[in-house]
Order: C-alpha cells, then structure tokens, then sequence
C-alpha cells in the first residue's frame, strides 16, 4: 500500500466544469505533460504510477452535484486504478 508516500488531497469544490477539473487534476497530482485529459488517460497514468500515493478526495458532494454522471465516473475510475495499483490508495 501507499503508507510512507505522498498524500494529495484532492477538493471537489474546485472541479467546477470538466476543463477546470483536468487542469486541477493536472496540478495535483503526479500526471505527464502529454497527460490525454480523459478518464482513460487517468486510469492509464494512475494504474502505471510506481511510487506509494493516497488520493483523498473531499467535497464529493459538490463535485457529484456539478459533474453529474461524469463525476461519478470519475470515482470509479480512482477506485478501478487503486484495485489495480497496491502503490495507490484512494480515500473517498
């Protein structure tokens, strides 16, 4: 697991719309620059990251309530990549 790494701690309030959200993601958490900017992209990044990492997300609600469907998929795609990666944990 991810115990000893880095723990970003991602704020829902601030994905406000899907381009503000990949620019936040962008600036918190360990992405390339050629990041894809699409959930696909996320999980590949997530999936192939090699150093222990906790995600803890706060403000769930908000983030569910302004993306929707999408945000929802957005969760699945930080547990799916946590199931796959023993370096990364994701707290929601």
């Amino acid at each position: 697991m991810s115990a000893g790494g880095v723990m970003v701690i991602l704020d829902g309030s601030r994905m406000t719309d899907r381009e503000v959200l990949w620019d936040y993601l962008k600036e918190m958490l360990p992405l390339h620059d050629y990041f894809g900017r699409n959930l696909d992209a996320l999980y590949d990044e997530l999936t192939e990251y090699r150093k222990p990492l906790t995600i803890k997300l706060v403000g769930r609600e908000q983030m569910e309530t302004v993306l929707g469907c999408y945000g929802e998929m957005l969760l699945d795609t930080f547990l799916d990549a946590a199931r796959e990666n023993g370096y990364l944990d994701v707290q929601i």
